[in-house]
């Protein structure tokens, strides 16, 4: 069944239907796929990964996960469900504060396991295996637990928003800003802004960009007096050092940020 059949009035359960038919009659899963392999975290040792399934990351093998399964990041990678789950590559513990991928990978005899890493690029494969797919994040809240978090699709949310940045004062030139949140990813932020004295701007973007002293007509956040602070909830995408940019306009800015959860897609679109 060519996609050519899909109809501008098909329902959802429709299309789904369609397009499973298509990847049915192809025998492997497009490139970029992956569905479900939610990471789930409640401020414990334990990561959880659900069932799913997805194309490895160099397109070769499709992969999948049957059920629930649990690894615990203080302790290095062993396979199986409830063992150890870091990466014995990265460091010898978690850093505060610092976020970690999950990695789905799986060896040359089709067997599925879960791996956490400092590395978000690629990761160093345990003996055996050989091929992977980051299909997420967590984040350090100590050398052994992780902050509360649950993905929904590509979207991660925080049990408890992480203050990032706490800026006294904001000068009116580029400041690279580096977030509790990893790299490469859409962080979901909320901004506020104050000044010591009359009206202030605040312009927030990706480090990409470059910034010139904001204005009434370019900020993202304004405040019309020192007596009214300014704040609102953005979304900014983060470098391949988990940094965003901010520039000041006014006296004594100060800027807090707070990573409230980020978007990843994950290597779909790869």
């Amino acid at each position: 069944m060519p996609l050519s059949t899909l109809e501008n009035g098909d329902t959802g359960l429709q299309a789904r239907t369609k397009i499973n038919a298509v990847i049915a009659a192809a025998g492997a899963l497009p490139r970029g796929y992956l569905a479900g392999l939610a990471i789930r975290s409640i401020g414990t040792r334990n990561v959880y990964v659900y069932a799913g399934t997805c194309r490895d990351d160099t397109n070769s093998v499709d992969m999948t996960l049957g059920g629930i399964l649990t690894k615990l990041v203080d302790a290095t990678w062993a396979s199986g469900d409830s063992s150890g789950g870091l990466d014995p590559y990265s460091v010898p513990a978690l850093t505060t504060h610092s976020c970690y991928a999950v990695w789905l990978i799986m060896d040359s005899s089709g067997n599925v396991d879960v791996i956490v890493s400092a590395y978000g690029n690629s990761v160093p494969l345990p003996s055996g295996f050989m091929y992977k797919r980051r299909i997420g994040w967590v984040r350090a809240a100590s050398s052994t637990t992780l902050v509360a978090s649950q993905q929904y699709g590509d979207e991660t949310i925080l049990g408890t928003s992480q203050t990032s940045a706490d800026y006294s004062t904001i000068v009116s030139s580029q400041t690279g800003i580096a977030l509790r949140a990893p790299p490469s990813v859409d962080a979901l932020l909320k901004a506020s802004a104050s000044s010591t004295s009359g009206a202030f701007f605040v312009s927030l973007d990706a480090s990409a960009s470059t910034l010139v002293t904001p204005t009434a007509e370019t900020a993202s956040l304004r405040g019309v007096a020192a007596t009214a602070p300014a704040a609102g909830h953005f979304m900014i995408p983060t470098d391949a050092y988990g940094y965003i940019i901010a520039n000041a306009a006014g006296t004594n800015v100060t800027l807090k940020l707070t990573v409230r959860g980020w978007r990843d897609t994950r290597g779909r679109f790869e």
